[in-house]
This record gives structure tokens, C-alpha cells and sequence, in this order.
């Protein structure tokens, strides 16, 4: 059931990024050929008007192919593509409108991305944790300190080492926010927590520290923290709010990703602890499902939608933002760059392609077995 879960979500996914170029290029009167999701043989197709739409064997991706942007595909007689006259070719459009049928793929995952988050928030509501404590972890600092699931978490205060604690340094934690962030000011120092039991204020001196916690998968995490986690959200059932929480979600999340991609860059995160392939995905997928039904399956959706806008607007040949430097080029010396340097610009982009998917398969490989 994951595995079908994870094609129909990828499947979602692949067909709005090419919407978006194959509307586009609709629009500015440019002859689409073939509108494919996936790539490589095709298994089934069905010819509309002039263009053929068709389902490949490699699901792991899609293509537009409109007639002159690229190296042709069998579509029949020579004479066919050259009954539509040349104002119809790709090259032919001006720049701009080749410009816009470039992004809109991209773009048109980031608008997914924020009907998903906008629907899913409107329909199912907008959770809010409270600061009561669901769950203690055995074993965990919280648990030997003699905290209890229902404890209320009121206040958080650091201790610093050397001295005595006085009011004025206690966070006050109305959400579970709060909670979290009071403890990641810590920074793995003791802390005061004033809780209320049964309409009592207790206090507890709890230390943060190093966690290995296995969850309902089976996979190990660790993490920094005490040993707490919060009772079931409530929600917000507002459809108003809900659009305009799922807006704000997305440009934050948009901005985690693209933060998160240029620290893998800039090597402050492991490009082996973060990047995934398709089990790793289909995985998360998966999980969201079992935890949050179609509302996780929703969130996952929008937040792999975030990251195809932002990977496919990359400047590397073959995806589609390594293709805007050509029309830059060719804006500043008034002819386009030669099919033959884009060809070999596209050969180097494939290779870079094939060799972050073989990372990410290894990647993926060595988090099954343990590696």
C-alpha cells in the first residue's frame, strides 16, 4: 500500500510540474509534441489534437517535449511538425515567454505546495499543541525528575551553573512552542520546570540530555531534550484562518528548504545524512499516512512539492533552471547560444543527474540496512 501511496503521490506531483509547462507553452502558441509522465519507453498513450500524452516506464519523473526545444521524438511523419509553420517552434517565441514557460513548471509546484497546505488547514483545521505533556519517555531525564503524562508545563527557567535561580529568568510556556523553545535555550543546561498537578504548582530541576527514542516504525532517533512530548492537538477549525495559515506555511517551509539546500552546499550539513531517494521518500510517504491519513498524506505532498520548486530552478543543464543561463545569454548577445554547446552543457547536467540519484539510492541503501 506504501509503494502505490508513493507513486500516486509522485505521480500528482510530476503531472502539475508539466501542467504548468505544457499550459503555458498552450498558451503562447507553441507546439506541444508529447506530454509524458515518466520517462524512458512509453507503456501507454493516446494522441489528442497534436500532442500524444503518454505514461512512460520510469516514474520518476516527466517531460513536455515541444518542437524545437529539443532532440526530436518519433512522432510520425517529418512533414507533420513542418505543416505547423516555424512561428510555432519553441526557439522561434521570444524571450520572455520561453522564460515563463520554463518557471512555470516549478512555480506551478510551488502553487500545489500551497493548495495542499491551505486545503488540508481549511478542511481538517489548524492543530495547536497545549503545554500539557502527553507522553513521558521511560528512562528519560523528565521521567527520573518525576514528571507524569497531564503535568502542565507553566514555566521553564535555565539554571545557570554557580547560581540561584530567581523568578525574573522564567519563561512563561502557554504552547507546546513554548515549551520547545525554552528548551532548545538550554542548550543542556539544568533547568526548573514549574508544572501544575491536579491544580497544584510542583517543581522539578531536570537536565537535558543525549535521547535514543524508537518509534512506531522501529527506526532509532536521538535527540537533545528531557523526555516530554504533548498531549493530542486541538484544532482550529476556521477555513478563513486555515488558507492563510497554509500561506504562511508555505513560504516558511519554502524557506526552510532553500536554507537547508544551501547549508548541504556550504557543507555545514552532511550531505549523507540528508540526502534521500526514492525509499527514503517513499518512506516518509508512508509514515505520514500511517500517523495523519490523508491529512499527512497532504503535508508530506506539499513539502516534496516545495522541494521540486526549488531543486528544478537549480542552474544545472537538463533541469529547468539550467536552461534560464542560455536565454540570459542569449539577451545579452542577440543570438542564441549553438545547439551543439547546449547538447554537450545537457550531457553534463545528465551525468550530475545520475550521479546524485546513485547517492541518493546508496544513501537510501545504507539507512535500511544500518550503514
Amino acid at each position: 500500500m506504501g509503494v502505490i501511496l508513493f507513486f500516486v503521490v509522485l505521480g500528482v506531483l510530476i503531472a502539475f510540474h508539466e501542467f504548468g509547462h505544457f499550459l503555458f507553452a498552450k498558451l503562447f502558441g507553441v507546439r506541444v509534441i508529447r506530454f509524458s509522465i515518466g520517462f524512458g519507453p512509453v507503456l501507454l498513450s493516446k494522441k489528442l489534437g497534436e500532442t500524444e500524452y503518454a505514461l512512460s516506464l520510469i516514474p520518476l519523473g516527466g517531460y513536455v517535449q515541444m518542437w524545437g526545444e529539443s532532440l526530436p521524438v518519433e512522432t510520425g511523419k517529418e512533414t507533420e511538425a513542418e505543416s505547423y509553420g516555424p512561428e510555432r517552434r519553441f526557439e522561434s517565441k521570444p524571450i520572455w515567454q520561453r522564460f515563463v514557460i520554463l518557471v512555470a513548471g516549478p512555480v506551478f509546484n510551488l502553487l500545489l505546495a500551497a493548495i495542499l497546505f491551505c486545503s488540508a488547514y481549511a478542511l481538517y483545521g489548524i492543530p495547536s499543541f497545549s503545554n500539557v505533556v502527553g507522553a513521558v519517555v521511560p528512562g528519560s531525564p523528565a521521567e527520573r525528575a518525576g514528571m507524569k503524562a497531564g503535568d502542565e508545563i507553566r514555566f521553564i527557567a535555565i539554571i545557570e551553573e554557580g547560581t540561584e535561580m530567581l523568578p525574573g529568568y522564567r519563561y512563561p510556556t502557554e504552547r507546546w512552542e513554548d515549551v520547545k523553545e525554552n528548551l532548545q535555550k538550554s542548550r543542556g543546561r539544568e533547568m526548573e520546570l514549574i508544572i501544575i498537578r491536579n491544580g497544584s504548582p510542583l517543581f522539578f530541576g531536570v537536565k537535558p540530555e543525549k535521547l535514543s527514542v524508537t518509534n512506531a516504525q522501529g527506526k532509532t532517533e536521538s535527540y537533545i531534550g528531557i523526555g516530554v512530548s504533548p498531549a493530542s492537538p486541538t484544532y482550529d477549525r476556521n477555513p478563513v484562518r486555515g488558507v492563510v495559515h497554509g500561506l504562511r506555511e508555505t513560504w516558511k517551509f519554502t524557506e526552510l528548504t532553500a536554507a537547508g539546500l544551501w547549508s548541504i552546499v556550504s557543507g555545514k550539513l552532511s550531505a549523507k545524512e540528508s540526502v534521500g531517494g526514492p525509499i527514503m521518500i517513499a518512506g516518509a510517504v508512508s509514515e505520514a499516512n500511517t500517523n495523519g491519513g490523508f491529512f499527512g498524506v497532504m503535508m508530506i505532498s506539499a513539502l516534496l512539492s516545495i522541494n521540486l520548486f526549488i531543486l528544478n530552478l537549480l542552474p544545472i543543464p537538463m533541469l529547468d533552471g539550467g536552461q534560464l543561463p542560455f536565454l540570459l545569454i542569449e539577451k545579452l548577445r542577440g543570438r542564441p547560444v549553438s545547439f551543439e554547446t547546449q547538447i554537450k552543457f545537457r550531457v553534463v547536467g545528465l551525468v550530475l543527474l545520475g550521479a546524485l540519484m546513485i547517492f541518493a539510492f546508496i544513501n537510501d541503501i545504507l539507512r535500511v540496512f544500518g550503514g
